[in-house]
């Protein structure tokens, strides 16, 4: 950058997609230039970017999406770092260049990026060459969006097709995924975060992956002079003959090479010495075998080679450097060492959430219908996931397999309680947004008078904002339209429902924000409430592995020394076998836990292992750790156990080259 620091590159928006109309983000910045101008005078240093950000041409209008890239193009040429700048995979300004995402060997760079200028007068950079992530209850074979993640063999397969076609920088999304931390989860993302990385969510390797991707980009390195110094060989590729099982040479057409150096142009029988055209720079061929089967290509230049399914073969100064499909077997020696010795030490201190709100409370606000989580949150300036809902509800007749029908949003939990006791949950927990409606199993219900008491928990709101039908507007949780009980008359064989009740307005109804605990009044046993609690609380101390009597929302706290552990090498993780809710080490917020099990899995849960952060952890020989579990069950702390892990070298392959392969990452 201009001050001398590393910064080389910089980016500015992020897949501003061609079909889209002008966002609304797009006129309001470009309205509020005068703003923009005047807080820049204000701030930067005198001399520095004299120009005003926004031009005269641009003061007060709207426009066109590209019209927005262009406003953007010109902002950067008015901010530090003063670098060159990228715009991610879609339209682009003329001073910016245009990086891909995603799938980039085919018709991207086929056809010089969407802006027809990479491999012309821009180079082709691939921002995120995308790892996939995780969402809770899926399995890695058939997730409901986007996917789980890559084997090494196909994450070298792509990487390479990219340096073929002239690719200049690649760069991982993710490398190292890590976790989502306090609440910055998307809809129902999980905690860890691109699990299947080069790096696990804990820092740990991931073997064979680490080894694998490390060999590639040492081969990498070395002919990166000539990849550089020639010309791209993108449209310069070759069709290869490929013997058939007549044991003639014939075009199959899923063979091709990329050549970076001297040409051999002979066929199968000729001679050729396939050497580089001078001594500085490596003759370098990429050979792609694109068919899932083996094959014995001709590759001109070095001769027969046989070439493993689904495959990219580097071939450099007439040796084979590299095989896409071939992992070092020391590379899966390795073994997932565990050691719970120290998960007897814990014991828990526990509060529960109170099962009743009150008008005299402070935060609490009745109304004719219930608030929305968002702003009824927002209002009262809680950062929370959760909110408290409750009226009382009138049956005239006893009611069977009565249902709650809620009108919520994608990504949302209901826990119902009637008259203090738990009865039912329900979620949605797909990464999407729009509304829905969850249906929640309360069974038979007595005639009478009931006290309805909701705990709604949002599961991360949608991240894409204003594309793939995601909205630009204001996002929603909890109730946001109408609550119906709906069953059949008791006895009754035919089933009929007997009484259906729109219980979203019209009636009484207290709306609570987030929980009546925080971290900050736990200790004191003092609630968010207010003054006028009913006093129900009380605080028991409880033992590791004493279970609670009845489901209720809980908190729970304990206290341990840090253990000595190597880190990165060993690690310290809190496995949590039960429940849903919050995890916090000395104050600060690890993110969401959950014991949901894998789609078509009875027994494996999404995430077992939450890891306590080093940099959160207190020294071994210093102050003990506070660690701090809220359950919407209650009883997540019952089994909670610390456990350090390690992954050590083993004499037997252990690790095999799968997605989502058992202990590789925790």
């Amino acid at each position: 950058s201009y001050q001398g620091g590393p910064i080389i590159l910089g980016q500015i928006e992020n897949e501003l997609g061609n079909d889209m109309d002008a966002p609304d983000s797009a006129a309001s910045d470009i309205d509020n230039c005068n703003s923009a101008n005047d807080e820049q005078a204000k701030n930067e240093p005198a001399g520095v970017h004299e120009d005003a950000i926004c031009s005269d041409q641009t003061k007060g209008t709207s426009g066109t999406t590209q019209d927005y890239a262009n406003w953007c193009g010109d902002l950067v040429q008015k901010l530090a770092p003063q670098v060159s700048w990228t715009m991610c995979f879609g339209l682009s300004a003329s001073n910016t260049v245009e990086t891909c995402n995603g799938d980039c060997t085919g018709y991207w760079v086929e056809q010089h990026g969407d802006s027809g200028r990479i491999q012309i007068d821009q180079p082709a950079l691939l921002t995120e060459f995308e790892n996939g992530f995780q969402i809770w209850g899926e399995n890695a074979s058939q997730p409901t969006d986007y996917f789980w993640g890559r084997t090494s063999r196909n994450t070298g397969q792509e990487v390479l097709k990219w340096f073929a076609r002239g690719g200049a920088h690649l760069n991982y999304y993710m490398w190292w995924g890590g976790y989502n931390r306090g609440r910055s989860a998307a809809a129902g993302i999980s905690n860890m975060y691109a699990a299947d990385g080069v790096l696990c969510p804990s820092g740990q390797r991931h073997h064979p992956k680490f080894e694998y991707l490390q060999s590639l980009h040492d081969m990498l390195a070395t002919i990166a002079p000539a990849l550089l110094h020639r010309d791209s060989a993108l449209h310069q590729d070759k069709d290869l003959l490929v013997k058939n099982s007549n044991g003639e040479w014939a075009l199959q057409g899923d063979q091709r090479m990329f050549e970076y150096g001297a040409q051999n142009t002979n066929g199968p029988g000729k001679d050729g010495d396939g050497g580089s055209e001078n001594g500085s720079l490596p003759h370098v061929i990429f050979v792609e075998n694109d068919a899932n089967f083996p094959v014995t290509a001709w590759v001109y230049g070095y001769g027969a080679v046989s070439l493993s399914p689904a495959s990219v073969t580097v071939i450099v100064d007439g040796a084979v450097e590299f095989d896409s499909a071939i992992i070092d077997g020391q590379a899966e020696q390795y073994q997932r060492i565990f050691d719970e010795d120290t998960a007897s030490e814990l014991s828990w201190t526990t509060q529960p959430e109170p099962l009743r709100l009150s008008e005299k409370d402070k935060k609490v606000t009745a109304s004719t219908e219930p608030i929305e989580q968002t702003a009824l949150n927002i209002a009262s300036d809680v950062s929370s996931d959760y909110a408290w809902y409750e009226t009382n509800i009138t049956l005239n007749a006893d009611m069977d397999d009565a249902t709650l029908h809620i009108d919520t949003a994608e990504a949302n939990s209901f826990v119902a309680y009637i008259d203090g006791q738990y009865v039912a949950e329900a979620n949605r927990h797909f990464h999407k947004e729009g509304l829905v409606t969850l249906d929640v199993p309360i069974g038979g219900i007595d005639a009478g008078v009931h006290r309805l008491l909701l705990l709604s928990e949002s599961l991360g709101y949608d991240n894409l904002i204003g594309r793939w039908g995601v909205d630009t507007k204001r996002k929603m949780k909890g109730i946001v339209g109408s609550v119906v009980l709906g069953g059949s008359q008791d006895g009754s064989s035919t089933s009929i429902v007997v009484q259906s009740e729109t219980m979203a307005s019209g009636r009484r109804w207290l709306s609570f924000p987030g929980l009546h605990w925080d971290l900050g009044n736990i200790r004191n046993n003092n609630p968010n409430d207010g003054d006028d609690h009913d006093g129900s609380i009380e605080k028991t101390d409880v033992a590791a592995g004493i279970a609670t009597s009845s489901v209720q929302a809980r908190w729970a706290q304990t206290t341990f020394q840090t253990p000595p552990f190597d880190s990165p090498h060993r690690s310290l993780f809190l496995k949590v076998s039960e429940g849903r809710g919050h995890i916090w080490l000395n104050g600060h917020d690890l993110g969401r836990f959950w014991n949901i099990t894998k789609a078509g899995s009875s027994n494996r849960p999404t995430q077992l292992y939450y890891q306590l952060p080093p940099d959160y952890l207190n020294k071994a020989d210093g102050d003990a750790n506070d660690l701090t579990i809220f359950d919407v069950f209650g009883s997540a702390h019952v089994t909670a156990q610390l456990v350090l892990s390690s992954l050590e070298v083993s004499a037997e392959p252990n690790f095999k080259d799968e997605v989502d392969y058992l202990d590789a990452c925790i």
